[in-house]
């Protein structure tokens, strides 16, 4: 089963690391967003044209294109012929940019949600675009010309003109359903209708890979909960901590948008926070952001569900989407490594603690202090193949002490540190730090090979030892609790 991967982020780059990932994946093309055409009423335009860096690994790139929403409400009454000339001559335009740059294009694929109804125009666009790049050399030997495919086209008898236009075609197995209203909320996977959808694509008798989704996305609601559109205004672990804004729900999603149970849940997470006090102009308190949230049951019972039923036209799978840097709605390259290959999907974390004396610390003291303050440095890591949930509660880690004299806690690379008292009976009570015996440090997310660092954290001269440290983490959905704890020693 070959595998590919579009690629959404720019600048393209590839690297090292992420290269040889891709590798022991067995990612053999990467399908790369290359450019977006628009129009300006009368002619196509390149807008939005990727930035070539280096690239690692051995992944074959096909050059990908898209329409914006303006160009998509006006294919009807466009020419064909002039659509054609000018899609072919930004093409070659860009095709020729990324050659220069080293990268190994391999062909071309065209993502165009258009109508269902417009199908025989839009196959016919295809054969002259086709046409047009093989004039100009651009679909020589080795070349693939490819396009996605809505899941509403394969109902459609015209789903064979598309087929026939193209080497092959990607029906893209998510996002089906966008609920209108944040009580009707649908999951991104459409695993339901995987083996139904391919048996549609294989009826065409053409070769296909089928489009799978291990991304999320955020939608935005207004007060009274209908949909507003698509927010890009923080990502979903800076929202959790802004202060305008209150965790209102974190919900496990079944097939049907619903709280799942630990067997009913698909490996998405959807995040709602509300707004709890205007924008500065005096608009948005009660308005809702949903956040869905990829896990690795999601990738993981879609490759099952293709393993098991693909038809003999199914080539093989394409993931959507590659994660840049920090993408917290996109599923980290380690889990899909594990999840291809069918390893078990472990969280695991380890929790290191240092202590350094400070000698200097005496000096301006006027107690009679025998021992110097402590410096202790603690660091959280994710050695585990999954990430944590985003979640108000995804980490949290306990410092403990003998007792109070904690001089300086600094949160570091933590989204939030509280000081507090921790009674004998172990229950942890929220106080000032000059009568603490314990730090909680918290963050909304951590990904696999990734880690957290505290700031600086010094107990006064004689003061309380750093006797234990306890740690939880909120994994897929939270079904299965992960806690430990560790007593240093230094």
């Amino acid at each position: 089963m070959k595998i590919g991967m579009w690629y959404w982020n720019t600048p393209f780059t590839i690297s090292p690391h992420d290269g040889e990932v891709l590798d022991r994946i067995g990612v053999s093309t990467l399908y790369v967003r290359s450019g977006t055409f628009t129009t300006n009423g009368k002619r196509l335009l390149t807008s939005v044209p990727q930035t070539w860096g280096h690239q690692a690994g051995h992944q074959k790139v096909v050059l990908t294109f898209n329409f914006d929403g303006g160009l998509r409400s006006h294919i009807e009454e466009l020419s064909n012929a002039v659509m054609a000339e000018d899609i072919v001559r930004g093409i070659d335009r860009i095709r020729r940019k990324a050659l220069s740059h080293g990268i190994p294009v391999s062909g071309v694929q065209m993502d165009v949600d258009c109508p269902t109804r417009l199908l025989p125009k839009y196959a016919q666009l295809l054969t002259q675009i086709r046409k047009g790049l093989t004039r100009l050399g651009d679909m020589g030997p080795g070349q693939t010309f490819s396009a996605t495919s809505l899941q509403t086209w394969l109902t459609s008898r015209r789903y064979q003109d598309l087929a026939d236009a193209v080497d092959f075609v990607a029906p893209q197995f998510y996002e089906g359903q966008i609920g209108r209203t944040i009580e009707r909320i649908r999951p991104i996977a459409d695993a339901d209708n995987l083996v139904p959808g391919m048996n549609r694509a294989d009826s065409a008798g053409k070769p296909f890979f089928a489009g799978i989704g291990i991304y999320g996305h955020s939608l935005l609601f207004d007060e009274r909960g209908k949909l507003l559109g698509t927010y890009h205004g923080l990502r979903p672990e800076d929202a959790i901590r802004h202060p305008s804004l209150e965790t209102e729900n974190e919900i496990p999603l079944d097939s049907a948008g619903n709280r799942a149970s630990e067997k009913q849940f698909i490996g998405e997470n959807l995040v709602i926070l509300k707004a709890v006090r205007p924008d500065e102009q005096g608009k948005g308190q009660g308005f809702r952001i949903a956040y869905w949230v990829p896990g690795a049951e999601m990738l993981r019972r879609q490759l099952e569900i293709v393993r098991d039923s693909r038809p003999g036209n199914c080539q093989g799978v394409i993931l959507y989407r590659f994660p840049e840097e920090k993408d917290v709605l996109s599923l980290p390259l380690a889990t899909v490594e594990a999840a291809v290959f069918n390893q078990p999907l472990k969280p695991k974390l380890e929790v290191k603690a240092t202590r350094h004396g400070s000698p200097y610390g005496l000096i301006d003291s006027d107690l009679k202090a025998t021992t110097p303050p402590y410096d202790y440095k603690i660091t959280v890591k994710s050695t585990g193949n999954i990430p944590t949930d985003v979640s108000s509660h995804a980490l949290g880690v306990l410092v403990r002490f003998s007792g109070p004299g904690i001089d300086i806690a600094e949160r570091g690379d933590f989204d939030g540190l509280l000081p507090g008292m921790v009674n004998p009976d172990g229950q942890f009570q929220p106080c000032a730090l000059a009568h603490a015996n314990a730090l909680i440090l918290k963050s909304a997310y951590l990904a696999p090979g990734s880690q957290l660092k505290a700031g600086t954290i010094q107990t006064k001269p004689d003061g309380p030892k750093l006797e234990k440290i306890e740690y939880y983490g909120k994994f897929d959905g939270g079904f299965k609790p992960y806690k430990e704890s560790m007593v240093p020693t230094f």
